[in-house]
Parts: C-alpha cells; structure tokens; sequence
C-alpha cells in the first residue's frame, strides 16, 4: 500500500512541478491524537534541501511502522511561502471499549486479562489475532477443545471504535484414546513414551496438566515422534498431522506414520579444513560407523566432537556441516563433514558481572583461560567448572561476545551468588 501512495505522489510531483525547489516547510495532516512532533521523528527530509524522492518514500515507510496510522500519504504544493512538504496521515481509531459475548465457562475477567488489550490505545489488527490465539489456547488448557473466538469492530463518535469478541466455547473433554497407525517396525508402546500427548488420568492429570488437546503439543509431539525415528534409520519417516476426533466419552488423538525402510550409515569422509591436515583426525573420536544404522542424533553428537577440536584450538567459529546424500538403492546415507575452520580467535577481555561478595581476582584466579590467550572451548568450560565448585555460586555462566576487534572475543563471566555463610539465633544457654 505503502508503495503505491508514493507511486501516486511521485506522478503528482512530475506533472505539477518541472523542477523541485528547496523545502520550504514540512508539515503533518489529519493527525489529531498524535503530534506532529511524533511523526516528524519519523523523517528524513529536511526543510532547505531539494525534494529527493527516495527520501520521501522512506519518510513514508518509517511514518507506517509505527503503528499510529491506517494511512500515510505525502504531496507537494506551491504556496506563497514556498515549496511544502505535506505528509497527511489517517489515524488508526481508538478502542473506547471491549465487550465479550458467548463465555459461560470462563469468567470475563480472565478473558480480559488473556486478551490484554486495554481500551484508549490504537485498533491493531495483528495484535487482536494475537490475542484471540492466546485465548484460543487459555481455552485448551481447561479442556475446552474446538473454542473459536471471533470479533467485530463498530464505528462510533470521534473515530473511536467498540471491540466485541464473540466466543463459542468448545465442549469440556479430556483424551480417551492415543492411537497411532502405520507403525509395522516400532513399537507403539515406545512411541507413545516419546510424546507427551496422553490420555486422561485423573489421579495424574490434574497435577501434570496431561490428558487435554493442546495444538502445540500436537506439533512439538509430531517433531519428536519423526526426530525418534531418525535416531533408528528411518530417514524417509513421516508423521502426518494428528486427528482429533469425538468419541462416546471424550476425545481420539490419531497419529498417522509412514515409516518407510531403515537405512545404514555409508562412506563417512571429512572435506575442507582436515584436522592437522588428516581426514583421519579429523574423523578420530566419531560415534558412527559405516554399516551401521543410520541415527541422526548420533550424526549430530559427531559433528559436536568434531567442531570441538577447532574451538578447543582457537577457532571459536569453526563451521562443520555434515552433508548427508541418501542413496535409496542399497539405502544408505553417506556423510561428508565440510569444515570451514575459519579464523584463530584471542580473548581481548573478561568481564565479571553478579559478584557483589566475591572478588573479582578470586574469580580470575580461578579460571584457566585469560586476557590475550587463544579460545579454547574446553578452557573455558573447565573454568566454568572450577567457579561452580567452589562453593560460593549459585550459578556461573560464561559466553563469548563480540569485541572491538573481529578477531578478538569478550568473555562474559555472569554469576550469581549464593548464602557463603549462615548464622543462628539460640534461646537459653
């Protein structure tokens, strides 16, 4: 919309003004609750500089984004005070109030505080379906499977609006039933251990939250079942959306699997950056093996080991892709880890954040990386060990951060300190 308004200003420009004169003045229309100070933050162009349409078109964009207005426009006029740059706005309307309709089950305080939207601020549209989503899933939560939650915005004086959500509560039922079809060669019983989807029982439900439909668990269930099945050789694996369906005394959760065939691990090779220039260094300390059952979880452990021989050395960037090619014929899957090095790293500082007690020298003492030494990953993980023993933290992190210097790191050493010591008050002697 944005693009098409400057379409229409830039055609308005060339067939009125032949050449564009220096602005003159820069002024704001149509905004009543925000002021013209607001909106001239948003801007580039500048009074006593020539017209410059790219400026303008950006004017325009940065005007939108803020999120005051449905419209934004921009012309230019002659006037006796000469050349004005006019950027004419339409304000978003107000909400005045917020009506909620339909909810038997959940009270309307609730429903106001799911929705957050208080009333006085600006109709945005984006943030109510956001608050309808979040609703949708209160509602899911309780057990009502199938809420769906609609809207309607009515006009009224001084461009205001009246938001009334109109709720039709879905009926109060747990899961009964956690079916899964097409599995030939896993066992159900091991799948149903993998997601978190499970059917209703009271003496456990209540306090773990289990037995009830929740949309993202459907989906984070979906990535585990399909996850769990990599980690077995099954890398054409797919596990399609569950069905939620009604039975007599509550709800069905269907998963539907298409296992396909196992495959096995083939040539396991390494490229680009080899370990002191060996691809049997590089390879040294691997999990998989060539013949054996493709696992992903393992292929991911490898890359891990072997990364960790670049960041232990210096190279705290290291990149290493494992580049798989399947070969559905004999089903194996060959692994190539491509390793991009990349370039040697000093630590420039070590910052220490959270010790209000403890000293910082204490602290220094007791790491075994410091100031101007190459990163070493597993330095820094020793250190990190180190300062948890000794006795004074609750918890100790260390991450890198960027630095002045594109080859140089910071170390941010955040703790948080724990009771160091304790006293007790006695009655009597």
């Amino acid at each position: 919309m944005v693009r098409i308004l400057f379409l229409v200003l830039v055609l308005h420009v060339c067939s009125h003004l032949a050449v564009a004169q220096n602005l003159s003045e820069i002024v704001v229309e149509g905004n009543a609750r925000i002021e013209d100070s607001t909106v001239l933050l948003q801007v580039s162009s500048e009074v006593g500089k020539g017209f410059d349409a790219r400026t303008v078109e950006r004017d325009i964009k940065e005007i939108y984004r803020t999120g005051f207005f449905e419209q934004v426009t921009a012309v230019l006029r002659q006037t006796n005070r000469g050349t004005v740059l006019a950027f004419k706005v339409e304000e978003k309307p107000a909400i005045r109030e917020i009506r909620i309709a339909g909810n038997d089950e959940v009270s309307e305080d609730t429903i106001r505080e799911k929705l957050n939207l208080p009333v006085r601020r600006f109709l945005d549209r984006l943030k109510l379906a956001s608050s309808i989503e979040e609703l949708e899933k209160y509602y899911q939560t309780q057990g009502f499977y199938g809420t769906k939650i609609t809207y309607d915005v009515e006009p009224v004086q001084e461009n205001q609006v009246d938001v009334t959500f109109e709720i039709e509560e879905g009926n109060e039922k747990v899961i009964r039933e956690v079916v899964i079809e097409g599995n030939q060669q896993v066992d159900e019983d091991d799948l149903l251990d993998v997601i978190a989807t499970a059917r209703y029982r009271w003496w456990v439900s209540w306090a773990l939250g289990t037995g009830i439909v929740k949309e993202e668990q459907l989906a984070e269930d979906v990535r585990r079942m399909t996850q769990y099945y990599l980690t077995k050789g099954f890398v054409d694996v797919k596990v399609t959306e569950p069905v939620v369906s009604d039975i007599e005394d509550g709800l069905r959760v269907t998963f539907r699997v298409d296992e396909g065939a196992i495959y096995d691990f083939g040539e396991i090779t390494a490229s680009g950056d080899l370990f002191e220039n060996s691809r049997e260094q590089t390879l040294t300390g691997i999990k998989s093996q060539t013949g054996e059952v493709f696992n992903v979880e393992r292929l991911r452990e490898d890359t891990f080991t072997i990364s960790e021989k670049y960041t232990d050395i210096g190279y705290a960037f290291a990149n290493v892709d494992p580049v798989t090619s399947i070969n559905r014929t004999d089903r194996t899957v060959k692994v190539d880890f491509a390793v991009d090095k990349g370039k040697l790293i000093h630590i420039d500082r070590i910052v220490i954040s959270g010790n209000e007690k403890t000293r910082d020298n204490v602290i220094r003492r007791t790491m075994r990386i410091n100031e101007r030494e190459l990163f070493s990953s597993s330095k820094i993980k020793r250190s990190q060990e180190l300062l948890q023993r000794l006795g004074y933290f609750d918890e100790v992190t260390i991450t890198p951060e960027p630095s002045v210097q594109p080859e140089e790191v910071d170390l941010a050493v955040a703790v948080r300190e724990g009771q160091t010591g304790t006293f007790t008050i006695g009655a009597g002697v």
